[in-house]
């Protein structure tokens, strides 16, 4: 059955016909993932879904047939010479659910994680939830109240407020080394994408087998609201939570990314 609203009803229809990823860019969210997308979009040898955050992995009424409603058909993917078919969608990172369908329904697929330092991660984020109107705590209190707000670790009170949560990057990245294999998963730090592409991108390329076709002009995309610098006594909670959760970073990758 194809439940997914967001979809077209002749792309539901044409469903059979489409393509389904081969690989996904799976977060972090405010971590670059809207100018990666972008990166991707202008790759003669890429093709995206139709947009971005598709978050069909996520949502246990979903289906694999009703998942090709959002890709191009594969006749014209073959007639294009595209090599690589993607999707983006921050949320994957930490949904528990996404790995094992990714696996289930994507064998072979590839993912790539984008993360970028987690004190300003959680920053930008709560700067984005500011934006959107769903964030009426100062930063502070809005770290203080996480733990109540994002106890039932799905919906939209932990897409919204998980400031911190979404930065224990090594608990997200094994579930999906244990699900598509470490080997098929490439990560990538903020700092080599967003701000010296020539060193991430050639990575990327090689990654996806792909020729190193990105434009070097990166763009700004999806920026939050400016409130200026962040107050002195969340940065230190944020350094005291991150702590061990980054020591697990470093230990799992062998490095701490360049973010």
């Amino acid at each position: 059955m194809l439940t997914d609203a967001r979809a077209k009803p002749f792309e539901r229809l044409t469903a059979p016909w489409r393509a389904l990823p081969d690989f996904l860019v799976v977060g972090a969210q405010k971590a670059g993932t809207t100018t990666l997308h972008e990166l991707l979009v202008a790759h003669p040898q890429v093709a995206m879904s139709r947009h971005k955050e598709c978050n069909v992995l996520t949502r246990a009424e979903a289906t694999r047939l009703g998942y090709r409603a959002y890709f191009p058909y594969r006749g014209r993917l073959r007639r294009a010479a595209v090599r690589r078919v993607g999707e983006a969608t921050p949320y994957y990172l930490v949904h528990p659910l996404a790995p094992q369908r990714a696996a289930a329904w994507l064998p072979g697929v590839r993912a790539v994680a984008l993360l970028r330092d987690p004190i300003e991660r959680a920053w930008s984020h709560y700067r984005h939830s500011v934006r959107l109107g769903v964030e009426r705590l100062d930063f502070v209190a809005a770290l203080e109240a996480e733990a109540e707000r994002v106890k039932l670790q799905d919906g939209e009170p932990f897409r919204r407020h998980s400031y911190a949560a979404r930065g224990r990057y090594a608990e997200q990245l094994e579930r999906w080394f244990s699900a598509i294999g470490r080997e098929n998963m490439l990560v990538l730090g903020f700092g080599e994408v967003v701000r010296r592409p020539e060193i991430g991108l050639p990575k990327l390329a090689e990654f996806l087998g792909i020729d190193d076709l990105f434009p070097r002009a990166v763009p700004e995309s999806n920026r939050g609201v400016d409130m200026g610098r962040m107050p002195h006594a969340a940065r230190e909670r944020l350094e005291s939570h991150f702590t061990e959760p980054n020591a697990q970073l470093e230990r799992l990758l062998g490095r701490l990314p360049d973010w």
